[in-house]
């Protein structure tokens, strides 16, 4: 990702060259390693924790969840990436029509930007992608750590409702009591 932004033949011409040269270097040494998606610890201590989660069956079944809107978000952005993919296409046809107009020239630089746009957005949408396939990764494998653990069903969830809604009772009375009157 960062080589596409730091091999754009334009600079960011809203920017002076000493600003440029500083945001190629944050791009250069930062951005490239960044990850857009939660750490394993991050999964497991704060999306999967035992406040919220009392109950081994309770994390499987959330774990099991949070497993789902990832794949449905890897889909998502398989679209959005076909879909990208085709704009860039269809940019490159508009930009390589052949016209002395002026005022076909002016629609082939906005062509322009937004092929450059879209390559970009390409770009981030299989950053996105690599990052979201890791925490799949992350949730696959806590399922299978928690799994041995359970104590109902892997195939039922409302096998284990009464024991979650126990243990979350026994942890915050003050909260069951005030929200639910028990």
């Amino acid at each position: 990702m960062s080589e596409l932004l730091l091999k754009r033949k334009k600079k960011l011409v809203i920017l002076d060259g000493s600003s440029n040269h500083y945001i190629e270097s944050i791009i250069d040494k930062i951005f490239k390693k960044m990850p857009l998606g939660m750490t394993k610890y991050q999964i497991q201590n704060f999306v999967l924790n035992k406040v919220d989660y009392p109950t081994p069956d309770s994390r499987y079944w959330q774990a099991k969840f949070e497993l789902w809107s990832r794949i449905m978000k890897l889909y998502g952005l398989q679209f959005d990436y076909e879909e990208t993919c085709a704009k860039i296409f269809y940019y490159d046809a508009k930009i390589k029509k052949d016209e002395d107009d002026p005022a076909e020239e002016a629609r082939k630089q906005l062509y322009r930007v937004k092929k450059a746009r879209a390559e970009f957005s390409k770009v981030m949408i299989k950053k996105n992608a690599e990052d979201t396939l890791r925490e799949i990764r992350v949730f696959c494998e806590t399922i299978k750590e928690i799994e041995p653990l359970m104590k109902h069903s892997k195939d039922e969830k409302e096998s284990q409702e009464d024991g979650f809604w126990e243990a979350k009772r026994k942890q915050h009375p003050d909260v069951f009591k005030q929200r639910y009157d028990q």
